[in-house]
C-alpha cells in the first residue's frame, strides 16, 4: 500500500510538472551586453543567445521574431530557432496570438511562427 501512494504521489508531482512548465509564456526579451535574454511570466531568465547580427523585431507569447542580414528568424522561449524566410522587402510591424505580421507593397501579410502565410489584406 505504502508504494503505491508513493507512487501515486509521483505521478501527481509529474502531471503539476509538466502543467507548469507548459504555461511558462515569453514576458520580455532584453538586450544587455550583446546577448538576448528571455524571460518568462514570473521574471526569470529562461535561456539566452548572442546578439550577433541580430534584431529583435517581435515578441509573443510563445515566440520571438528577429532579423538577420537578409532574413526573417523565429525562435522559441528556449532560443531555438522554429522557423525562417527570406526578407524580401517585408517589414516585420508586430507579432501577437501566435502569428507576425509583415508590410509588403501595401499589403499587411499575416504569417504564424513556422513562417507560413496564414492570411493578408490591404494595407
Amino acid at each position: 500500500m505504502k508504494k503505491i501512494v508513493i507512487v501515486f504521489f509521483f505521478f501527481i508531482a509529474c502531471y503539476f510538472s509538466i502543467s507548469a512548465q507548459n504555461n511558462v509564456l515569453i514576458s520580455y526579451v532584453q538586450i544587455k551586453n550583446n546577448w538576448i535574454n528571455v524571460f518568462d511570466n514570473n521574471g526569470k531568465k529562461i535561456s539566452n543567445m548572442p546578439l550577433s547580427d541580430n534584431e529583435v523585431v517581435g515578441i509573443d507569447g510563445t515566440f520571438f521574431v528577429v532579423l538577420k542580414n537578409d532574413w526573417i528568424i523565429t525562435y522559441d522561449m528556449k532560443c531555438k530557432r522554429i522557423s525562417q524566410m527570406p526578407l524580401s522587402n517585408n517589414i516585420v510591424k508586430c507579432a501577437a496570438g501566435e502569428t507576425f505580421t509583415t508590410e509588403k507593397n501595401g499589403w499587411f501579410i499575416i504569417y504564424d511562427k513556422y513562417c507560413k502565410e496564414k492570411g493578408r489584406r490591404p494595407k
